[in-house]
């Protein structure tokens, strides 16, 4: 009577999910604007702070852990779910701009380096730390020239500069502001102008004051080394890290017209070397290669061999060759849809499995979509994670669906574990990495009200919705099977070397493997040096292929399995599937290897990456384990019922 569809239920998934994203704007979290602000000449322009990021590390810190010049009244601007769990906090800061009024040595405040400041400073600076700055929700960063023309930005500027002679601080920022003046044909005129770009070149100049300067007062402080008229002194020495310097920090607002339009102005930050896309085609064109071989084999020469088998088969039903005993995958009919070992943890991670891939392939499909530009700060992770939730929905559907299947005979123990298992063991290990984060004072520490506020989100929306799917689940009809299964299971005799579930995971893993390792390559490129990454058309390509890989895999290597008289097929299909995950991970980590020198400093740095690899392997590896399972069950309930059994 309450019988669902497929359909139906993609339908509540979507309805969900948009109200989840209703409901999560009013929790107190934001979505930042990405509408145009105008700004008439005279306006206040506010620079904020967000963290301090580096490539030799995946620890960010905050922007007033250092000895920075504090604003009289210092204001903390709220963030998004995603911003938090990458450690964004964002700040106000003294920078006082106004809207196309030049400076040129303008003193934000003298501090003296007490030692413990000095000697973080100086780890930070040998860390190649850089900070990150907004304005107008666009970020600062360095240009980057090529061929006598910018081609691109690098994203905040360098704390400072070590080298053999010392540690150098740069203390002197000169900020370029590129404005642009809507033209009168649009439909709602423009009072203003708008922010376009934010650039900044930072020196390290050891500043020294005049001698009729009061370095009391910022606004009269006078350096004989930075004057408004003649611009800072490259020439002077720079600015020592070290215990009891003076410091003083400088800074220069340059503003210049743009022909660049408000909606164009993220296309520099975005900007890729022009042999990346035609790397990624060419990875595309060569993963569709692998795809088609795949399927070639599995339609040209897997399913001629079983054509000759099923009429082999048929005919010796039908009174032919009656005397020719069963053998091959024929002989195992009575044992292949019996039940797999340990049926209450498979069936968990089958679903799962599905979770984690309806949350990826729909964040990749709003990606694709630009819904998720870097405009939006944070949108991807909180995306992520709010579909997460969501799609415990589907997750528990499948788990109830295989456990009933099978006959399972503890069905609210499967649907509990499918609620708690997986996301609490997820949940355990993000808190005890928090800890860690909280000991080595990083931004990235979750702060214990948000800690709260996703436990609140995990047992009010992830559990009810996988309770809602599994008695979705357990009303439907179970799968219909077209072989009995004996009460005795069948000996089975010892497996050829290429049957073995070592060697299907070794090899099984590879070829799918292929199809995304290029994607992988940008995507750490771009994590650990904290750069934009936007190439979420080739990545939904290259998913979408590496499903196409993995189902065409397991049914290749199912088939084989069954053809040395092996039943036990549904453990090896998920493990042989899985195994990609395993591949991600050790790419992982001699990507790092090759990238990083480990050392003392940053040795905590590699482990927590480390970390994070295998908790994003393991998600990778557990959807591509439920995607096999069920392409070799429709695999394998395809070809036994197209052979006559007694």
């Amino acid at each position: 009577m309450f019988d669902v569809t497929w359909k139906r239920l993609l339908w509540i998934t979507v309805y969900l999910v948009i109200i989840l994203v209703q409901t999560s704007n009013a929790v107190g979290f934001y979505i930042p604007g990405v509408a145009p602000v105008d700004y008439p000449q005279g306006a206040a322009l506010t620079i904020k702070t967000t963290k301090l990021v580096s490539s030799k590390s995946v620890l960010p810190y905050n922007y007033y852990s250092l000895p920075f010049c504090r604003p009289k009244k210092l204001k903390k601007y709220p963030e998004n779910l995603g911003e938090l769990l990458s450690g964004a906090r964002i700040y106000s800061t003294p920078f006082e701009v106004r809207m196309l009024e030049d400076k040129t040595c303008a003193v934000l405040c003298r501090r003296r380096l007490r030692e413990r400041d000095a000697n973080i400073l100086a780890q930070r600076i040998r860390q190649e730390y850089r900070v990150l700055l907004q304005l107008d929700n666009l970020p600062v960063g360095e240009p980057i020239y090529g061929e006598g023309q910018k081609i691109g930005i690098e994203r905040g500027y360098p704390l400072g500069v070590a080298d053999a002679a010392g540690t150098y601080l740069n203390n002197h920022l000169s900020f370029k502001i590129y404005y642009h003046r809507p033209s009168g044909g649009l439909k709602i005129p423009t009072k203003g102008y708008r922010i376009v770009g934010f650039e900044v070149a930072a020196l390290s100049i050891q500043h020294s004051e005049a001698a009729n300067s009061d370095s009391r007062k910022p606004n009269t402080t006078l350096l004989s080394t930075c004057s408004t008229a003649t611009g800072p002194d490259v020439n002077a020495p720079r600015q020592v890290v070290e215990p009891g310097a003076d410091v003083f920090y400088t800074y220069d607002v340059e503003f210049s017209e743009s022909a660049v339009a408000w909606g164009s102005r993220w296309d520099i930050y975005l900007q890729q070397p022009p042999t990346a896309s035609s790397i990624h085609w060419f990875s595309i064109l060569n993963s569709s290669l692998i795809v088609v071989f795949l399927a070639a084999t599995v339609f040209m020469i897997l399913l001629r061999t079983l054509r000759q088998d099923l009429l082999r088969y048929n005919s010796a039903a039908d009174g032919e060759e009656a005397d020719e005993e069963e053998y091959g995958w024929k002989l195992v009919h009575g044992d292949v849809f019996r039940a797999p070992r340990n049926l209450n943890i498979f069936a968990v991670l089958v679903g799962s499995g599905a979770q984690l891939l309806g949350m990826l392939v729909v964040v990749l499909v709003i990606a694709m979509a630009g819904f998720l530009s870097p405009a939006n700060r944070g949108g991807l992770v909180t995306a992520m994670v709010m579909l997460w939730l969501v799609m415990a929905f589907p997750g528990g559907y499948v788990a109830a669906r295989i456990y009933k299947s099978y006959r399972g005979t503890m069905p609210k123990r499967v649907t509990l574990s499918t609620a708690i298992l997986f996301p609490g063991i997820c949940f355990a290990t993000f808190f005890g990495l928090n800890l860690l984060l909280w000991m080595l004072q990083s931004s990235a520490a979750v702060p214990f009200v948000t800690l709260l506020y996703m436990f609140v989100l995990w047992f009010g929306i992830s559990i009810p919705m996988a309770f809602l799917g599994s008695y979705l689940g357990y009303r439907k009809p179970a799968i219909d099977f077209p072989c009995r299964t004996n009460l005795i299971p069948r000996q089975i005799p010892q497996l050829p070397l290429y049957a073995r579930t070592w060697v299907g995971m070794l090899v099984g893993g590879l070829l799918p493997f292929g199809s995304l390792f290029l994607s992988l390559f940008f995507i750490l490129n771009s994590v650990l040096f904290q750069r934009y990454y936007y190439f979420f058309g080739f990545l939904t390509a290259s998913f979408f292929i590496l499903l196409l890989t993995t189902a065409l895999n397991s049914m290749i290597f199912v088939y084989i399995r069954l053809s040395s008289e092996d039943w036990r097929w549904p453990w090896y299909s998920f493990m042989v599937s899985s195994s990609t995950g395993g591949y991600v991970f050790l790419y992982s980590v001699l990507y790092l290897w090759k990238k990083h020198e480990i050392d003392g400093e940053t040795a905590i740095s590699c482990l927590l990456f480390v970390v994070y690899a295998a908790i994003a392997s393991s998600f990778i590896g557990v959807a591509l384990g439920a995607v096999g399972f069920l392409a070799a069950l429709g695999f394998v309930r395809r070809i036994y019922l197209s052979v006559k059994l007694d």
